[in-house]
């Protein structure tokens, strides 16, 4: 006696084929119709993702047959952004996509560009040229251009100097500049002294005001030019204008005070001058203390004239004299009386 076993059935989405009932039969004659009914067992569709190059492990999902599939997982990827999930033949899946067989999704991905900006510090353009953005694709060192470089400084370089090819972020590069120095020459004509503290240099950043000189007999008119503004440049030279001014002239006069032979009784001293020598003068009996002004202060050679003045002899008698000595040309005398008694 033979017996029959119908063959296996093919799967279907979302179902798994588990067996016929009956599973078998015996041929026996007489023969007739014989109905066989597949057993079914649902089961879920096995959705697969592939990052397509992305940093993370995606794992697989499983979906109820004939269910949407839910919400896309994300995924990343250095450098880009994720665009989606598509299916092999280039059609994008969403949320609500009905899942009846097991598939395959694939990222797809748009590269990120990321910014480029310029601190330029203050000064100078960048050329149309520089680039403002860059992504991870690019295959060469970028390296910005020398900007528009201003009057007075030179360009020193960029901080970071480059961009290195598969990096990724916004990056900022910042100018380094130095303002060139330049000389300064002062001429003063040969009046005045300049000050210890001037400069001999400046720069583009600097604002220099010349210093007021002086020197007896003349008046200053001024610099040319009168200053150096900010935002010059060049080697400059500063150049003084002087006036002659008249001198004026004062009349001393030496009182002898009773002296006699007194080696001047005048002279014209230049204003603001000191007197000089002072003359010598004689009286019988005394020595020449020195000479006083109309206050009683005594006089020296570097007293400066200023008004018109007369200048008077002081004597010390000399039988009352023990020592005269002088300090800073101002006499000092010890005296005794001749007869007073031991």
């Amino acid at each position: 006696m033979d017996e029959y076993t119908p063959p296996k059935a093919s799967d279907v989405s979302g179902f798994l084929f588990v067996g016929w009932e009956p599973p078998t039969i015996e041929i026996t004659p007489p023969l007739g119709d014989i109905v066989f009914t597949a057993n079914w067992q649902e089961h879920g569709m096995i959705v697969r993702f592939d990052t397509n190059g992305g940093d993370d492990t995606v794992y697989d999902r499983e979906v109820t047959y004939g269910e949407p599939i839910g919400e896309l997982p994300t995924a990343t990827r250095k450098g880009y952004d994720l665009d989606g999930w598509y299916l092999e033949n280039g059609a994008e899946v969403q949320d609500n996509f009905v899942v009846e067989e097991n598939l395959t999704l694939y990222a797809k991905w748009n590269v990120h560009n990321y910014a480029i900006r310029y601190n330029m510090d203050g000064h100078g353009d960048m050329p149309e040229s520089a680039l403002r953005e860059y992504n991870i694709e690019m295959t060469t060192r970028y390296q910005p251009p020398v900007p528009e470089i201003p009057v007075g400084y030179s360009f020193e370089g960029w901080s970071p100097e480059y961009i290195e090819p598969r990096s990724v972020g916004d990056v900022e590069f910042k100018a380094s500049w130095r303002a060139i120095s330049y000389n300064i020459t002062w001429n003063t004509g040969g009046h005045g002294e300049l000050p210890s503290n001037v400069p001999y240099t400046y720069t583009v950043e600097d604002e220099i005001v010349p210093p007021h000189l002086e020197e007896d007999g003349y008046q200053l008119n001024g610099w040319e030019p009168p200053r150096i503004e900010v935002g010059s440049t060049g080697d400059k030279t500063l150049v003084a204008s002087w006036s002659e001014v008249p001198k004026t002239w004062h009349q001393v006069e030496w009182d002898a005070n009773g002296g006699d032979q007194v080696s001047e009784t005048s002279r014209l001293v230049e204003h603001g001058k000191p007197v000089g020598e002072l003359p010598t003068a004689s009286k019988e009996g005394f020595v020449l203390g020195g000479w006083v002004d109309s206050d009683g202060s005594f006089v020296t050679e570097g007293t400066k004239i200023l008004e018109d003045v007369t200048f008077h002899a002081t004597w010390i008698d000399q039988d009352n004299t023990t020592t005269i000595t002088f300090r800073d040309n101002i006499p000092v005398t010890i005296t005794y009386k001749s007869n007073e008694e031991d």
